[in-house]
């Protein structure tokens, strides 16, 4: 979208739904995103995330969410598939990195445009 300068996520789940923006910060020579849900006044209902590469290959995005008064950490891993398809990984982390949950995984098909 934006003439290839950002990417929009849209998703949605039984009870909620959000967006994403993903962007190019050239200042910073990094990816950007933020992502914000119907829920955006609760904790969690917005994040904001660097980009860092990944060594496998792919982007991650990293942020840190407060979380009744904790810090936790939260990344989202992006990889292209061979197929085409993006494998997109959440995880959250409340011990400072030493362990990590999977929140979600799941495979992203691009949307092909009506003529």
């Amino acid at each position: 979208m934006l003439k290839g300068c950002a990417l929009q996520e849209n998703w949605t789940e039984s009870t909620r739904e959000g967006k994403s923006l993903f962007y190019y910060q050239p200042v910073e020579r990094r990816w950007r995103q933020i992502w914000v849900t119907d829920t955006a006044t609760e904790p969690g209902g917005v994040k904001e995330k660097h980009g860092v590469a990944v060594e496998s290959g792919g982007m991650r995005f990293q942020g840190e969410l407060v979380v009744n008064g904790r810090i936790v950490l939260d990344r989202t891993t992006l990889k292209l598939q061979p197929d085409g398809r993006v494998r997109q990984t959440i995880e959250t982390s409340r011990d400072g990195g030493v362990t990590w949950k999977t929140q979600f995984d799941a495979f992203y098909v691009r949307r092909r445009s009506d003529p």
